[in-house]
């Protein structure tokens, strides 16, 4: 396979089309391919293989399947920042997929579901949702009225995502297959199988996205005395009532660093001075989430 991005290169862009494609068109052997998305567990796993046949994957003793191709591009147009979980109705992106068939939605259903994909960033994957979706050229379609970070990939979200970036529709062509949490930042290999034959086993280095911890928001400051106190709402996964109680948030400024599990802390910086604090979200499992900095 020749042509499509990977982590290390992004894909040469000329003209309305990639320069290089899929050499050769016909691939009689499976290739599997793994993504770890926000929002999902384990791993979504996929196969290219033309003509399509069903494909089996496995890993550490569990096993799934598709029936149809991994739907799997390139964004043709750069894609800048927007406000996450709103309609952005003011980006317009083309994108070069060459597998399946993709039909603009009244909004509703864009919220529902219909429509996704995953686009690479520099952290992980910006999940959206499309409602306007039209074919421009072979294989190439224009996407409006977005919604952005969705399924918790707002801190994955990028000043602008760069043309050449990898993109992957969230349908049919994907299958969930569970990773057990003792496997999280290893680099897994997916076997797959399809018509009896073996094919190219995939890698994905596995960081548990689903479990990474959401940046915090609404982080304020105030003067007390010669200290400063900091206060911030903590964002909970799966639309949790509390905080995890696990999560705790660190702080840390030139020469000094603290660690807490509440949403206040007093730290023994004077107000005005110009110190450059940050917080990060840390969970025993998930690791460490997007920082957030203040300046006191």
């Amino acid at each position: 396979l020749v042509g499509l991005p990977n982590r290390q290169s992004n894909l040469v862009i000329a003209g309305p089309q990639p320069r290089v494609i899929t050499d050769p068109i016909w691939i009689s052997e499976a290739a599997a391919l793994g993504f770890d998305f926000p929002g999902f567990e384990g791993v979504q796993v996929g196969a290219l293989l033309n003509p399509f046949r069903a494909a089996e994957f496995s890993f550490g003793g569990e096993t799934v399947s598709t029936t149809s191709p991994v739907k799997i591009g390139a964004l043709l147009t750069p894609l800048s920042y927007r406000p996450p979980t709103l309609w952005d109705r003011l980006s317009e992106i083309e994108i070069y997929m060459p597998e399946g068939v993709w039909f603009a939605v009244s909004e509703d259903k864009a919220i529902a579901g219909a429509n996704r994909f995953a686009i690479e960033t520099e952290t992980g994957w910006e999940i959206i949702g499309v409602a306007d979706i039209r074919l421009i050229d072979a294989q190439s379609y224009r996407l409006k009225t977005l919604l952005r970070g969705l399924n918790n990939s707002d801190d994955m979200m990028m000043p602008v995502i760069p043309a050449g970036a990898r993109i992957v529709a969230l349908d049919t062509g994907l299958a969930n297959l569970p990773i057990d949490e003792d496997f999280i930042g290893q680099d897994l290999e997916i076997a797959v199988t399809a018509g009896g034959r073996s094919g190219v086993a995939g890698q994905v280095n596995y960081r548990a996205a689903h479990l990474r911890p959401l940046s915090i928001v609404h982080l304020n400051s105030e003067a007390v005395g010669e200290e400063t106190r900091l206060s911030w709402i903590p964002r909970n996964l799966n639309n949790a009532e509390s905080p995890d109680p696990a999560t705790q948030v660190e702080i840390s400024w030139p020469g000094g660093a603290i660690t807490t599990s509440e949403s206040a802390a007093q730290l023994p910086i004077t107000s005005g001075s110009g110190t450059l604090v940050t917080l990060t979200p840390i969970d025993p499992i998930g690791g460490a989430g997007a920082p957030k900095t203040i300046l006191i």
